[in-house]
């Protein structure tokens, strides 16, 4: 099973959801692997600054990010690309 992770979004991303991400690596059977989506170098430097191989999780890069005050029905229309993307991806 893949798990994806919207890295991007929730109070005090990335950080606190990639470390989330980094706890339950140890409670994920062989068959269990989590997928970070969101901007990759944040991604990356994160993992760096935890020393953790960026090779236990697939990462999903996307180059936008829909705020919290961004419209739905708009965010949806004009970042459709990336949205769709990383849905299919995850």
């Amino acid at each position: 099973m893949r798990i994806g992770l919207d890295v991007m979004g929730g109070d005090f991303a990335p950080d606190s959801i990639i470390e989330g991400a980094v706890d339950s690596l140890q409670h994920l059977s062989v068959n269990e692997n989590i997928v970070l989506i969101g901007d990759e170098s944040s991604i990356l430097r994160k993992l760096s600054d935890l020393q953790i191989e960026p090779s236990l999780f697939e990462i999903v890069h996307t180059s936008q990010v829909i705020e919290m005050a961004d419209h739905p029905a708009k965010a949806f229309s004009q970042k459709k690309t990336q949205v769709l993307l990383s849905i299919r991806h995850a």
